[in-house]
């Protein structure tokens, strides 16, 4: 009896568990209540136990907007051609082309640099930018990682798989700039077995290009400035020989291909390999002769930046925009396909039915070789996305980004319907009319402008403000729009008319500066309350959406006789708040974070502090849910979802969500509560699993 007492008595454990998913989980497991043995303790004070945020995990990652990232030339198909697979900066898709349902790889903690599926269709590689770059292997059926190794130093560009599968090899830089090429061993890879390095070389050649002989999966060439160069793994050792380019010196090489249906008991004389140039050749290159066989100059000042091959047909990417589709002997054009950029990847299905074409400006199309017929599969921001905003109905979403764009999607199949541009002004923050298909969008200069969607016309222009616009909203009634920008200007205008002329402008209302947007006002869900980070940065202040009289201002500095030991050596002096928003009406709450990663929570109607706690880092956005109960906030280019009635207890009580690899400059949760949007490097539309209710609030909350 004894010894259960005192196994009672003990702590519970914190845990963290990283899922599969991609999320983690931190919490108090009751050790008392698991199977597993649990390590003694030395302070047998009883701790009562805390709730565990559940479901785990609470948010499933559903659609993402957005291709590339660091880089657009990677785009290839599924063994089947039913999908393709593509990089999305942290993240590798793999998208049916039918449904366009959506299967994620998650892992990589940058953006994902190169891609690589072996010829059955099984094993899927992937590496990442940055230092110490990461490769992972994949098994494509299931989506576990099965491995992960580093061996460049930086600048990991290329992979390419052999023919059968058990040799990878991958291009970048050692530690001195040099060129680095890398050959592994995967033959055991889904088997569980470690990936080993079967050869490296260090090269000052530059290479652009680099690809796996199908019939030899010792052989292998690459391309670059002003060389083609064929390679071979001997004794344990890679080796090169330089083609001989004979007049076609100072070319830049930019893709490579092998003849396809070249198998090994084929004859080296009659295998070749094609390389393509910035000037437009095509040169031939004879494996055996290691010469170049013949050339064909086939588009003049254009130049050709990549290139597939199909045993009838030739496939070329060029930097017009030009998709074309030639015979094998180059003699004229079958087919061409203008695209809004230049082509920086083509790929052709298996099956020779299917062309995938990616573009620098973050497109993806599709072409039926037999229909003629093209559509396109994403489009893409190219610049960080600074505000989303939905609208009533959730058929539509709004963006606007640092590529100076202003996007209209549809969600349920991340289609873009509308692009606007306004030249040389870039949009900062958007908001959505509540009852027609009307958006207004703040930009850099300080102009507000309101668009009619469905005619692509402006119905409004203003120019009140100075500096950038930080914050935009309409009233729910449709009748008022606010505007706020870093001057301190706060600005109302009567959306009620088409015209939606200006009422008043109001000045050193709203605290300075651009860090406060893209979501720097809020209003109440009655639409009588206006909440704002001002006048000054440490103050927060509430104004009646009528005459924009004040009726609350907070200082949210902590108070001077607070204990020393309450926030430890980092103890704040003059703090800032960088968000404030109401929470749901029936909680009477006013929610601040703060640059120092503080979280208040206020009474909206009387200013009273209720609780605050420290967040484990700062954040750049945050929302709360329809009812209050989760709290969503993004920081360290990941998501966090809290369990907002715990928070003033136990600050560990969440879950993370990976993915982003950029800032997260806005968080959004639908207006029926099932879903939660982030964007950032790209739009993020993630399943809220708890399907919270409407409850009452208690003294915790």
């Amino acid at each position: 009896e004894e010894e259960e007492q005192r196994k009672d008595d003990e702590d519970d454990i914190e845990v963290k568990v990283e899922k599969d998913n991609g999320s983690l989980t931190r919490g108090k497991m009751d050790m008392k209540h698991t199977e597993f043995k649990h390590l003694k303790g030395t302070n047998h004070q009883k701790t009562p136990p805390i709730h565990i945020l559940q479901p785990d995990p609470i948010l499933k990652l559903s659609k993402v907007m957005g291709f590339g990232g660091h880089t657009s030339n990677q785009v290839i198909f599924s063994f089947d051609g039913c999908s393709v697979i593509y990089p999305c900066h942290s993240l590798v898709v793999d998208m049916d082309i039918e449904t366009r349902v959506q299967r994620f790889f998650v892992g990589h903690t940058d953006k994902v640099s190169c891609l690589a599926l072996n010829h059955h269709g099984n094993l899927l590689a992937s590496g990442q930018r940055g230092p110490v770059p990461v490769v992972r292997l994949w098994s494509f059926e299931s989506g576990q990682s099965l491995a992960l190794f580093k061996t460049h130093s930086h600048g990991l560009f290329c992979l390419s798989f052999s023919h059968s599968g058990g040799i990878l090899c991958g291009i970048g830089k050692d530690s001195h700039g040099k060129s680095l090429i890398v050959i592994w061993d995967t033959s055991q890879a889904l088997r569980g077995m470690a990936v080993l390095v079967l050869a490296k070389s260090h090269t000052e050649v530059g290479i652009e290009r680099l690809r796996i002989s199908p019939f030899d999966d010792s052989r292998m060439v690459s391309c670059g400035w002003d060389n083609v160069r064929l390679w071979r793994i001997k004794d344990g050792s890679l080796r090169s020989c330089p083609v001989n380019l004979e007049d076609h010196h100072q070319l830049h090489f930019t893709d490579v291909a092998f003849e396809p249906g070249c198998h090994s008991e084929a004859d080296l004389s009659v295998k070749s390999v094609y390389v393509s140039t910035r000037s437009g050749h095509l040169l031939e290159v004879c494996c055996k002769a290691i010469a170049v066989k013949r050339v064909w100059h086939l588009l003049s000042g254009v130049g050709v930046a990549c290139l597939s091959l199909h045993e009838v047909f030739c496939v070329t990417g060029s930097e017009d925009g030009y998709l074309r589709v030639w015979p094998r002997d180059f003699s004229s054009v079958f087919m061409e396909i203008e695209h809004e950029a230049s082509i920086t990847a083509v790929n052709i299905a298996q099956d020779g039915m299917k062309i995938i074409a990616g573009t620098s400006s973050g497109n993806i199309g599709l072409l039926d070789a037999s229909t003629h017929r093209h559509c396109t599969l994403m489009r893409s921001h190219t610049g960080l996305i600074y505000c989303l905003a939905l609208s009533p109905s959730l058929h539509q979403l709004i963006t606007c980004s640092q590529d100076g764009t202003i996007r209209v999607w549809d969600p349920s199949t991340c289609m873009q319907l509308f692009d606007f541009r306004a030249p040389g002004e870039v949009g900062r923050c958007v908001c959505y009319h509540p009852h027609m298909e009307v958006f207004a969008c703040g930009f850099q200069g300080g102009v507000v402008r309101v668009f009619h969607i469905p005619t692509t016309t402006v119905l409004a222009e203003h120019r009140q403000h100075q500096g950038v616009v930080t914050g935009m909203v309409f009233s729910p009634d449709g009748r008022r729009l606010f505007s706020s920008s870093s001057s301190g200007s706060l600005a109302v205008y009567d959306s009620e008319q088409q015209a939606c002329p200006f009422i008043r402008l109001l000045a050193n209302v709203v605290a300075k500066g651009e860090e406060f947007g893209p979501k720097a006002l809020n209003l109440s869900d009655d639409g009588k309350s206006l909440l704002f980070v001002g006048p000054f940065p440490f103050t927060i202040t509430v104004v009646d959406t009528t005459m924009l009289n004040e009726t609350l201002r907070v200082d949210i500095n902590p108070a001077a006789s607070a204990p020393p030991d309450v926030y430890g050596p980092h103890r704040p002096q003059v703090d800032k708040a960088r968000l404030a928003f109401f929470s749901p009406r029936h909680l009477d709450q006013i929610t601040v974070v703060t640059f120092s990663s503080r979280l208040l929570r206020f009474r909206a109607s009387s200013g009273e502090l209720l609780w605050e706690a420290m967040l484990s880092s700062p954040s750049t956005a945050s929302t709360i849910s329809r009812d209050g109960k989760y709290l969503f906030t993004a920081g360290d280019n990941s998501l966090k979802v809290w369990d907002s009635c715990t928070m003033a207890q136990d600050t560990k009580n969440y879950q993370v969500f990976i993915g982003h690899s950029d800032v997260i400059p806005q968080l959004e949760v639908t207006a029926d509560g099932r879903s939660v949007l982030s964007c950032g490097d790209a739009i993020f539309l993630w399943d809220f699993l708890a399907r919270p209710k409407m409850w009452e609030p208690t003294a915790e909350c």
